[in-house]
């Protein structure tokens, strides 16, 4: 696989070279070009020899161990004139007024096409990426847009991610609050990590193969053709490609059963099976288990750009299925929906259904409601033939009015946008600047489990975009606080803009946090009966 080493100038080490020390790594000092390609080199298997400590040099041995095609190492002296060579720009100098950002610019603009080729982008570990794990989600999501992806040569924990988590922290806002010579409690060595776990973090393939592969005498996944065509076939039909139509799951199995084809274990597709294969990301050349992932670690079957909308669109799906919720489970108004006749709070509640289908697969769906079913000032109230909650009572004993969770938010959403300049002039938006900083807290925890979740293989880098989204959106709240503050608080012209602002997002749903802010800092409660649901906003009492 063609690859491109990335080291930040700031962490290369000295090398030692015919017994000299020299105090910084040049590219002729690491690799010499060799049979019409930089660094191109057979393998002859894994090195028993101690890996080199400079981060350039371990870059080389990692691509002459597992026979990448080496195509520069950025970030040292010449490195990158392979690049320059073929896109006819030139690489930032290494001064010192070096820009980081720059070098990171240039990588993107090699692995761009039509110019640049995608690639494996090494690192000797994440730390070379970038300062924190919040940078290192951005700038690998732009790795990922070009449709190439990053490694780690370090052998104890080759994803990024993970790298990142144990050896960086976690925001921004945490870069020096501890010192970077402090190894974290968590990580684990080589000599602690049991035999099975040292070989998925290799890359070896452990238990079953994955359709569309098998295992060679070393360890590593190989395609199967015939089996390859169809998982390719799979991607293409699910996301539609030239004139055809994307075509649902259901369809898939449908169409290949009517093509006689079956799995290795000789029964017909199921949507479950197609499920598995759409989010499988073994077939773009990354390998997971045991919670390591190892990226370009065999011959991909999916480009990453098909394999990415593919994920976009059954995001999209269950988006369209479960509109009232986060990833979390989190209910969009939780928190201010009453009930109109006992004025009890009603949470939101989940319920899945299940079924089997003709063809034996079993669907499932999850359902969402505001709903309080055992009210218990209802239940008092109707055992002590109080009248305080209506006749209703008697007629639904301690249920409070349940209302679907989709229907619900459509209709606030609605009153929301809906409402006329003069009543938007008479909101006073909540007071948001006095929990900013533990709004800020809150999400940086959020976006931590997320991370985690992630980087155990739920999930993928993209999924955490609208978390670090929704921390920047507070800290420019936070910014413009400190701003109102110095300029002697806010005005009637800056409250009106907020709300506009907030109604603004309300309307666009950017994404789910965004939408859910902006309702919690306008709307004061909603209260409903069985019928009717009316909103009341903030610092009027309006409805």
């Amino acid at each position: 696989m063609r690859a491109v080493g990335y080291v930040a100038p700031g962490r290369v080490q000295s090398v030692e070279a015919d017994g000299d020390q020299q105090e910084q790594v040049s590219w002729s000092a690491v690799i010499e070009p060799s049979a019409g390609s930089w660094g191109a080199a057979e393998t002859g298997g894994v090195s028993e020899e101690p890996m080199p400590s400079d981060p350039a040099a371990r870059i080389v041995r990692f691509c002459q161990d597992y026979g990448h095609n080496l195509v520069a190492v950025l970030g040292v002296e010449g490195g990158s004139d392979a690049l320059d060579l073929q896109l006819g720009i030139t690489a930032p100098a290494l001064d010192a007024d070096f820009d980081e950002d720059a070098l990171f610019g240039y990588l993107i603009s090699a692995l761009t096409p039509p110019a640049g080729h995608a690639a494996l982008v090494l690192v000797h570990d994440a730390n070379h990426l970038a300062d924190d794990v919040e940078t290192l989600i951005l700038r690998l999501a732009q790795i990922r847009r070009t449709g190439s992806d990053a490694q780690c040569t370090d052998p104890e924990m080759p994803d990024p991610l993970q790298n990142a988590l144990a050896n960086l922290p976690l925001t921004k806002d945490e870069v020096g609050e501890t010192s970077s010579s402090e190894e974290p409690a968590t990580r684990q060595r080589v000599g602690d990590i049991p035999k099975v776990i040292a070989l998925a973090s290799s890359g070896k393939v452990l238990g079953r193969t994955p359709y569309g592969y098998r295992s060679d005498d070393k360890g590593i996944l190989v395609p199967v053709p015939h089996e390859a065509q169809l998982v390719r076939h799979v991607f293409n039909w699910y996301i539609g490609t030239g004139e055809a139509a994307p075509m649902g799951m259901r369809a898939i199995a449908q169409r290949l059963d009517e093509e006689s084809a079956r799995t290795r274990s000789g029964k017909r597709w199921s949507t479950a099976a197609i499920s598995l294969m759409l989010k499988n990301k073994v077939y773009v050349g990354t390998y997971e288990r045991y919670g390591f992932l190892v990226a370009g670690n065999h011959e991909p079957l999916i480009d990453r750009s098909t394999f990415n909308m593919a994920q976009r669109k059954m995001a999209e799906r269950a988006t369209s299925v479960n509109p009232a919720v986060d990833a979390n489970g989190s209910f969009l108004l939780g928190g201010f929906v009453k009930c109109g006749d006992c004025a009890h709070s009603i949470p939101g509640l989940s319920r899945k259904r299940s079924w089997r289908r003709k063809d034996d697969s079993v669907e499932q769906r999850v359902y969402r409601y505001y709903e309080f079913a055992d009210c218990p000032r209802r239940r008092r109230e109707q055992r002590d033939g109080s009248s305080d909650v209506g006749s209703e009572v008697q007629r639904n004993s301690a249920q409070c009015p349940s209302w679907r969770a989709e229907t619900l938010e459509s209709l606030v959403k609605e009153h929301v946008t809906n409402l006329t300049p003069k009543q938007l002039d008479a909101i006073v938006p909540r007071d948001e600047h006095a929990d900013l900083p533990e709004r800020l807290k809150e999400s940086k925890r959020r976006f931590q489990l997320e991370v985690q979740r992630v980087a155990s293989g739920r999930g993928d880098i993209e999924h955490l975009l609208p978390a670090i989204e929704g921390m920047d959106e507070i800290r420019s709240q936070l910014e413009d606080q400190r701003g109102a503050s110095a300029g002697g608080g806010i005005n009637k012209s800056q409250r009106r803009r907020i709300v506009r602002d907030h109604v603004a997002n309300v309307s666009a749903e950017i994404n789910w946090q965004t939408t859910h802010d902006a309702l919690h800092a306008i709307v004061e409660e909603v209260v409903v009966t069985d019928s009717e649901a009316s909103v009341t906003m903030y610092g009027t009492g309006a409805r």
